[in-house]
């Protein structure tokens, strides 16, 4: 393999020679990535992601989005970005096509610039000195602590007591949504979540619950169980979101998803106000595999798909700290195209002295 490893970087160089403009540094690997190489076998595929050097400055991307309608801003920033990557990342798929069999489930994350396969070792090695990478990460979710996230504040069991005014005057609102003032954003603001598409990036959620069932997005450029993939996005009959973890259309799994969803949207159905924004709209969108590339590719998809909000309840509970920089990216990507991330401080209250 070590001849056809110098073909591949040959190759990959050759392509990156049309494209002079673009940074030419050697990439390297992360202490936890080499860590995995050197305890992984020669033929086994180690899951990454090949962060791309190139990505636009923030400052003048907002400059040149600001003024735009929303739609127009989020498109204009989709566009951007994913033309940024098949311009940049050209060098590694080419390298990655002549690695053949020792590549497997290749993903582009045109929001953080970056790559997410399964490679061999030497050929891991060998993108690492493919101009134009930056840093190659080792994509992975280390076994995390049993953390017992309390009731559903979904299903009905949550505070006693509350208001019973707002959206659903037949129900309780609860004490907490009281307590953080959204009945007042209600009542005297109007801002029920009437029009806004909250993209719940988590477990997955349960569209049968009462107080979510009237709430879940439909995607309607899917004609549902064709088997087809009608809107060409790259998701079969993806029809009210996507599990990324499975790899499925039916993103239905967990309960924490279903708990988060409800804090978001629950509007009193089942007898209690549970949401922030009981009027918003969800659209079910699974990482329960905890993988930092699927909640980057999560989040391409809510961007791609029309979302307004993204609540990320996404914490770093493993050893080794996460690459700051790629989750950067990611925040910097949706606030330019002009949507709300939200993202929890620490689940479970678990080493609340900890950066997540």
């Amino acid at each position: 393999m070590h001849n056809g490893l110098k073909v591949v970087l040959v190759g990959a160089l050759a392509v990156l020679a049309g494209a002079a403009a673009l940074p030419t540094l050697a990439g390297s690997l992360t202490p936890a990535l080499e860590t995995a190489l050197a305890s992984a076998g020669p033929d086994d595929h180690v899951p990454v992601i090949v962060l791309m050097e190139a990505f636009p400055d923030q400052a003048e991307l907002l400059g040149e989005v600001r003024r735009l309608d929303a739609a127009t801003r989020r498109a204009r920033v989709v566009e951007r970005m994913r033309g940024l990557a098949d311009v940049s990342q050209r060098p590694v798929h080419a390298a990655i096509a002549l690695a053949g069999g020792e590549v497997e489930d290749v993903q582009v994350l045109w929001g953080i610039n970056g790559v997410a396969l399964r490679a061999t070792p030497e050929v891991i090695e060998s993108l690492a000195n493919v101009a134009g990478v930056r840093r190659i990460l080792h994509d992975h979710a280390i076994a995390r602590p049993d953390v017992d996230p309390g009731p559903s504040h979904v299903d009905g069991g949550g505070p006693s007591g509350g208001d019973t005014s707002g959206p659903n005057p037949e129900a309780v609102v609860n004490d907490d949504v009281v307590a953080m003032g959204a009945q007042r954003v209600w009542d005297e603001l109007g801002y029920t979540g009437a029009g806004v598409l909250v993209a719940v990036v988590d477990t997955g959620i349960d569209r049968t619950h009462p107080d979510l069932a009237d709430h879940i997005w439909t995607n309607l450029g899917e004609v549902p169980g064709n088997g087809v993939d009608d809107d060409a996005n790259g998701y079969v009959d993806d029809t009210w979101g996507w599990d990324f973890c499975l790899d499925s259309n039916d993103p239905s799994e967990g309960q924490h998803g279903t708990q988060v969803a409800g804090q978001v949207a629950g509007d009193g159905t089942d007898g209690r106000v549970t949401g922030m924004a009981p009027d918003a709209e969800l659209m079910a969108l699974g990482i329960d595999c905890d993988t930092p590339s699927k909640a980057f590719e999560a989040s391409d998809y809510a961007l791609a798909q029309g979302a307004h909000v993204i609540t990320q309840s996404y914490s770093w509970w493993w050893t080794d700290q996460p690459d700051y920089e790629a989750f950067r990216r990611q925040s910097d990507t949706v606030l330019a195209a002009g949507i709300l991330h939200v993202n929890s401080g620490g689940n479970g209250a678990q080493n609340p002295d900890r950066p997540i």
